[in-house]
């Protein structure tokens, strides 16, 4: 079964008070351990979110700022930049 999850941050994988992801660590674990995609879907600018995915240890396809852009890691999972 091929899986993703799209997940937004305030107040769902971050908490709202300390922007935390500690509740969440179980199921970052988890994500990882069976290597699922989780794309995150923010309001946040690019440089919040892979600063996040950083501290977590996810490194996935992410969108930004409502939805104006998506962003792959280079050499995702084959994906090449073409341009």
């Amino acid at each position: 079964m091929n899986v993703v999850i799209f997940t937004d941050l305030d107040g769902t994988l971050l908490d709202h008070d300390g922007y935390s992801h500690a509740a969440a660590e179980q199921a970052l674990d988890a994500v990882r351990r069976h290597q699922i995609p989780l794309v995150i879907t923010t309001s946040k600018t690019r440089r919040e979110v892979e600063r996040l995915q950083t501290a977590v240890g996810i490194r996935d396809p992410f969108i930004v700022e409502n939805g104006a852009a998506i962003f792959f890691p280079e050499r995702y999972r084959g994906f090449r930049v073409i341009g």
